[in-house]
């Protein structure tokens, strides 16, 4: 009896040094540099544009920058901005100067400073689309991938507006593309480790002589203090009831 009832204290304190321990030596990421990097392409193989290291403005941790970018027929207004917790935002106002559909890509990385053992995230996108010719406006998801998805690493971590998905506005007419996001409040899902970036990518088609704009935003954050209490309390609950069943 008297070991069974030792079990949980060892064990609980043990759990509460692997999981806290890291924490109370970290409590937020440690600074970095701020360096987005832009790229923007449309009409499929059409080659697009770059901004590394955009010049901007930095106050304290966070930093600004906009500008435009120009293409085969498209033509794209940016502003990006990122901070050090991290989060990183897009807002974008691209323009399809074709005759013809084009299928757009753009994409926003932020390097970050590692965060372990886990993060806790959140994203979301909202946006417009407009006709400017009188025929009307579409946009659509391309086959099989989504219009927004968050980035980790390089590697897709969560998306928005999966495909299939269309938006269609009349002649004239400015539709919205209503704000969706995962996470909530943001951020407060469980994402995995991160070692060097976080991203947006946008991907999708517009109609011929058209106008779509987007803002977009995706946060990864090292864990608070209170959320690693909540899982060394979660994970000795779940233990004792497995030792009671036991």
């Amino acid at each position: 009896m008297k070991r069974s009832n030792s079990w949980p204290n060892r064990w609980g304190i043990a759990l509460a040094v692997v999981l806290v321990g890291p924490l109370l030596s970290r409590a937020v990421a440690e600074p970095v540099p701020i360096r987005l990097d832009l790229t923007a392409s449309g009409g499929g193989q059409t080659t697009g544009g770059t901004v590394n290291q955009p010049s901007g403005t930095m106050v304290g941790t966070a930093f600004f920058a906009s500008g435009n970018l120009t293409g085969d027929g498209w033509n794209l207004d940016w502003a990006v901005d990122g901070n050090t917790d991290p989060v990183v935002n897009g807002v974008f106002s691209v323009v399809n100067e074709l005759s013809v559909p084009q299928e757009f890509n753009l994409q926003v990385v932020m390097p970050v400073d590692p965060i372990f053992p886990f993060s806790l995230t959140g994203g979301s996108i909202s946006g417009t689309v407009s006709d400017t010719n009188g025929n009307g406006a579409t946009l659509t998801t391309l086959f099989n991938t989504a219009l927004y998805t968050s980035k980790i690493d390089g590697n897709a971590f969560r998306t928005l507006y999966d495909d299939p998905t269309t938006f269609v506005a009349g002649g004239f007419d400015t539709i919205a593309i209503p704000a969706v996001s995962f996470g909530n409040p943001i951020p407060s899902q469980l994402g995995p480790l991160v070692n060097s970036s976080i991203g947006i990518d946008l991907n999708f088609t517009l109609s011929p002589g058209d106008r779509a704009a987007f803002t977009s935003v995706f946060v990864a954050e090292v864990p608070e203090p209170g959320t690693w209490l909540l899982l060394v309390l979660g994970a000795v609950g779940v233990a004792l009831a497995s030792r009671r069943r036991g």
